[in-house]
């Protein structure tokens, strides 16, 4: 089962990230798409000040 993808615009809409809406949009990429975990890593990552180069 193929897990559900979302913009960044959708995830900063949705009401899980709303403590977190400013960090998610400067974390994620424009014009990709992610899931919810990714969106969670990619957080995550960030606030332990890690680089993720891909």
């Amino acid at each position: 089962m193929k897990s559900a993808v979302f913009t960044r615009e959708q995830l900063a809409a949705s009401q899980a990230y709303e403590d977190s809406k400013d960090l998610l949009l400067a974390v994620l990429e424009e014009g990709k798409t992610y899931t919810k975990q990714e969106a969670e890593e990619a957080l995550r990552a960030y606030r332990l000040g890690e680089r993720r180069e891909k």
